[in-house]
């Protein structure tokens, strides 16, 4: 099966909203790995494989009665598990683990009915807790972490039903406060930004966009006439 084929309806996305499964694709094309690979699957109840064109393996899928069962394992071209995602009857069902291309965890989240629940958890390469955050009927509810490599908080955002909804406190990575922020059904009613000479000013429009999509941490910068950018 082709790349979007397989994935589109089934993309997973990792704490930062970022598609894991569009991450895979550029893996995929930097391995010149084809869109459409022979199987060793019959239509049915087997084991599905995809190959890199190294003849190393990329992709195990079990199936029975044509849909997804068991545990789905993804590989890196060195042959380490990048992830492993349990399926029952087509949705996803069970614990959902990523890992980096070392072998390190990457990545936990919870599935039940094809939902994300409980808590879900990232970790920076060196291994340290860098988000957690929780789930309930497949969307973050509650506030969630971040943190910096160096284990010092760098965010709290409260949550309601997938939508940020309260006050918002940022650090800098020496756990000074680098802003505060105010958001009202996922939206941004009030803000104040804190330079690293501790100066005050608003935080722009740009600055802004990047914390909606998760671009952090965001600096706040001072000029001379007053004017914050």
């Amino acid at each position: 099966p082709s790349y979007e084929s397989e994935y589109g309806k089934n993309a997973l996305y990792d704490l930062n909203q970022i598609p894991v499964m569009s991450i895979l694709k550029a893996d995929m094309e930097n391995a010149n790995l084809l869109g459409n690979i022979p199987s060793s699957f019959p239509m049915g109840t087997g084991i599905s494989r995809l190959y890199y064109r190294t003849g190393n393996l990329f992709l195990k899928t079990p199936y029975q009665a044509g849909v997804k069962n068991g545990i789905e394992e993804i590989f890196y071209p060195n042959q380490n598990l990048l992830a492993s995602i349990p399926y029952q009857n087509g949705q996803i069902e069970g614990d959902v683990r990523i890992y980096y291309i070392n072998g390190s965890d990457k990545m936990r989240l919870s599935y039940r009915n094809g939902q994300r629940i409980g808590n879900g958890l990232m970790y920076h390469p060196n291994g340290a807790l860098w988000i957690k955050e929780s789930y309930q009927n497949g969307v973050i509810n509650g506030v969630q972490e971040q943190y910096y490599q160096n284990g010092t908080l760098q965010s709290l955002i409260p949550y309601t039903q997938g939508q940020i909804d309260g006050n918002v406190s940022l650090y800098y990575n020496d756990g000074e406060v680098l802003a505060k922020l105010t958001y009202q059904n996922g939206k941004v009613i009030d803000n104040l930004c804190y330079t690293v000479d501790n100066i005050q000013s608003k935080l722009n429009d740009i600055a802004l966009f990047k914390l909606k999509y998760g671009m952090r941490p965001i600096e706040c910068f001072y000029l001379s006439e007053g004017n914050s950018y």
